[in-house]
This record gives C-alpha cells, sequence and structure tokens, in this order.
C-alpha cells in the first residue's frame, strides 16, 4: 500500500484559510418603491391624513392641493414634476416639497440631487422620518455607510419598524466589521420580516464572522432544508464547517453543489485541496482533473501548486496524471516558466518512482531551455555520479558552481564525490570555498572529518 506523507504545516495553513467567497448577503440593498407606490404616503401625499405626526412635517390645505394635482405629472414627466415642484417651494413651504423632488431625482438615479434635496428636507423638518429612511438607502447604495448608518439609525429612533431599515443597518455595520451591531440589527429584521431569506443570510453571515460557526452552521440548516436548491446556501455552510474544522462535512457539501452542477472554479479547488489535506489524493486529483477541464479553469497557478503537494506527500501517481492533465489543458497559457517548473516536478517524481533514465532525460531537456537551471544541473551531475560516470558528473559541477544562488551546493556536492573518488584534498579545497559562500555547522564538520582522512594517508 503506497504510504502517504503528512502536509508540511506551511502547506496545511494555506489549504484550511481557502474559505469560499460569496456576497455579503443575497440581496440588493438599494431598491425602494416609489414614493407614489407606497399606500400610506400617498394618502398623506394626497392631503387625505388629518392631523400629522411629530415625525411627518405639516402640509397646508393649499399644498394638499397643489401635491395632488402633480401626481399624475410625476408618473407621466417626472423632469416637469421637479420643475413644478420646484418653483412652489418657497422657504416657508413644507418639506414634503423637498422630500417629492428627492424621490423623482432618486427614482431618476440622479442621486446628488436626491441627497441635496432630502438635506433640504431635514433641515425644515429634523425629524421627518421618511426622509432619513431614504437618505439612508441612498447613501448604502453611494457606500457611504457612516451617513447610512446615521440616517437609518435616526430613521427606527423615530419609530420606523420596517424589516428594510434594520436589514440595511445589519448590512452597513456588516460591511464595517461591526459584527455585534450588524447582528442585532438583522435579528430585529427578521423580527419584522420573518420570511425574508436575505436578512436571515446576514445573521449567519455575522455568526461565521464572529467565528460562532456552530450557530451558523445550524442556521444555514434551516434555510437548507427550507431551500435544499440554493446552492449558495450550501456554499455558505461550508465556510462554517472549514471555520469549525469539520472539512469533510465541508467536503460534503461541496459534492452535493457539484451534482447540483453549481461548483465554480474556486470551489472545484477547495474541495481538491480538502481532499489532499485529508490525504485522499485520488478523490484530490479527480476534482482539480475536473475543474481544470472547464472552460472556466482557474489560473495555472492553482493546478502547479497542487501538482507539486501531490508529490510532496509521495503521491506521484497522482502528481504525474494531473500534470499530463495541465499540459493538455493549458498549452496556449503555459509559459516558459511554468513549463519549467513542470519539468523540474517530472523530473524529480521519475526519481523517486526509480525511472532515473527518464528523469536524467527531462533534466537534460530543462537544461536545453534553460542553460543556467542550477538545480536541474546538479540533478543531473548526480545521475552521473551514480552511474560512476565521474568526468560528466564533474563537467557537470563546475556549470553549476558558476551560477548565482547555486554555487555552495554545487561545491558541497562535488566535493562528495571527490570523497566518494578518495581525492581528499581536493575534496577539502571544495568544501572550504562552499563554506566561504554559505556557512554551515554540518558542511564545517564535514569538512573536519575529510581533512582528517587526508592526513591518514599521508
Amino acid at each position: 500500500m503506497k504510504k502517504t506523507k503528512l502536509l508540511p504545516v506551511a502547506v496545511l495553513a494555506s489549504l484550511l484559510s481557502a474559505f469560499i467567497p460569496v456576497s455579503q448577503a443575497q440581496m440588493d440593498p438599494t431598491q425602494t418603491r416609489s414614493f407614489w407606490d407606497d399606500p400610506d404616503f400617498k394618502n398623506r401625499f394626497m392631503g387625505t391624513y388629518g392631523q400629522l405626526s411629530d415625525v411627518e412635517p405639516k402640509v397646508s390645505r393649499e399644498e394638499g392641493a397643489f401635491l395632488q394635482s402633480v401626481v399624475p405629472v410625476i408618473r407621466d414627466n417626472p423632469r416637469q414634476a421637479i420643475t413644478e415642484l420646484q418653483n412652489a417651494n418657497s422657504d416657508g413651504a413644507t418639506a414634503v416639497y423637498d422630500f417629492a423632488i428627492g424621490n423623482i431625482y432618486f427614482q431618476e438615479g440622479d442621486l446628488n440631487n436626491a441627497r441635496t434635496n432630502y438635506l433640504a428636507a431635514v433641515k425644515k423638518h429634523p425629524d421627518f422620518r421618511r426622509v432619513h429612511k431614504n437618505l439612508g438607502l441612498l447613501e448604502v447604495r453611494e457606500g457611504n455607510l457612516d451617513a447610512a448608518i446615521k440616517h437609518l439609525s435616526k430613521s427606527a429612533e423615530l419609530g420606523d419598524m420596517d424589516s428594510r431599515t434594520f436589514g440595511l443597518l445589519g448590512y452597513a455595520y456588516l460591511q464595517q466589521g461591526k459584527f455585534v451591531p450588524s447582528e442585532s440589527a438583522y435579528r430585529q429584521a427578521v423580527l419584522q420580516d420573518p420570511d425574508k431569506l436575505d436578512w436571515k443570510l446576514g445573521i449567519a453571515q455575522t455568526l461565521i464572522t464572529q467565528e460562532r460557526y456552530d450557530e451558523a452552521i445550524a442556521l444555514f440548516s434551516q434555510l437548507i432544508e427550507a431551500n435544499p436548491d440554493r446552492s449558495d446556501f450550501w456554499l455558505l455552510q461550508t465556510n462554517a464547517y472549514l471555520g469549525s474544522n469539520q472539512p469533510l462535512k465541508a467536503a460534503e457539501n461541496l459534492e452535493l453543489v457539484r451534482r447540483l452542477g453549481s461548483l465554480d472554479s474556486a470551489s472545484f479547488v477547495l474541495l481538491g485541496d480538502i481532499y489532499l489535506n485529508q490525504q485522499m489524493p485520488d478523490l484530490a486529483l479527480n476534482a482539480y482533473q475536473e475543474v481544470i477541464s472547464r472552460e472556466d479553469k482557474p489560473d495555472i497557478k492553482a493546478p502547479l501548486r497542487s501538482a507539486s503537494i501531490l508529490a510532496q506527500i509521495n503521491a506521484f501517481d497522482e502528481s504525474q496524471k494531473l500534470i499530463d492533465t495541465i499540459q493538455t489543458n493549458y498549452t496556449s497559457e503555459l509559459t516558459k516558466p511554468d513549463r519549467l517548473k513542470l519539468l523540474n516536478l517530472e523530473a524529480k517524481i521519475a526519481k523517486q518512482q526509480n525511472k532515473v533514465d527518464r528523469s536524467a532525460e527531462i533534466l537534460e531537456e530543462i537544461i536545453e531551455e534553460d542553460p543556467l537551471n542550477g538545480e536541474a544541473l546538479i540533478q543531473l551531475a548526480e545521475y552521473h555520479v551514480d552511474k560512476d560516470e565521474v568526468e560528466k558528473a564533474q563537467f557537470i559541477f563546475e556549470r553549476a558552481q558558476n551560477i548565482e544562488g547555486f554555487e555552495a551546493q554545487a561545491l558541497l556536492s562535488h566535493a562528495q564525490l571527490m570523497v566518494k573518488n578518495s581525492d581528499y584534498v581536493e575534496a577539502v579545497n571544495l568544501l572550504n570555498r562552499s563554506l566561504a559562500i554559505k556557512p554551515s555547522k554540518a558542511v564545517e564538520d564535514y569538512r573536519d572529518r575529510v581533512e582528517r582522512a587526508a592526513r591518514s594517508l599521508r
């Protein structure tokens, strides 16, 4: 039975940090109904509401009649409605005029003018709740989170219990990394609208960011039970499983999304990485091969890394199969450095599989393409050492000794060849040169032993 090595700690940490990127919430926080379609406001807008509360400005009988006449213009010709409202908006006019103008600009996508008119409305009537709510919505859309939180909080303070207000507050706090108030706001939103999935997703994401993974897993299980075909729910729960150190549970989720046909490239790579970390190289290879055969295959760096790690854990057959798949599917994307990485890896695999002649052929191919590849030169020289081809080995070691970054290792390997051939004096000379470039206690001790052997022969 083939033994696999444990992954190095650094590699393990890298794999476990690979959470799935999913949008912060499956919602568009910038959507709102047109103000004239809100029945409650429409009644007030038409002047049929009687005495106003403290959170709405007063409207005179004349202003109400004028607003009533403008409603059809708003629907048919928004720009004309703005002009009529602006003409009527004198210093003492109701703040509802500014609010109406702001809403029309908002509907038209002119957010700067919408903001200007909303601010004018709250200047006239500081507790105009609907304006604070719409300003909060506008600022969320613009990414001005501090301003959004200010106005949404004010709207809630003034008695706004709409789930959208609290949901947007949760969203804004989440974007700022303020997870506790975000969770509180999302929970309030759920109280107001228990059926809204967006708010439940918001809660789940705050739980994940607070590393309360078990709670997040439980919440996602409820969402999945009600919506089993929602692949995004399965993927978000996968993140929670990874965070709670349950990689095989995460893999189960990814496999289910794979069967749904919704697994993207990044998640496929993650699935392979999980199997790799769990010492399941055959399953890892299957995931890697499938993803790099797709049209939306990942960047070449991911499969190159995977092939290298497979070799590190002694999964040589799987590593070579993945290399073959890479070469088939990345023909046009492979750069010269990428090709050399693959060839170097193939040479190491062939050597580990005792295919030493094949390994040497690959090394010669590498050197032909990259004559200054010191690592390949040293490995090829060592191949000739094993074949007792001393002159060839010496010649190649001498080439490697002149390549920056490989001088010390080439000198050391050359010295070991000289020791093997009982040329201790030359070996000491080579070891001293190696130590001058890269001091090492182990090499120094080796040099001392070789010196003693040299003296014993005098």
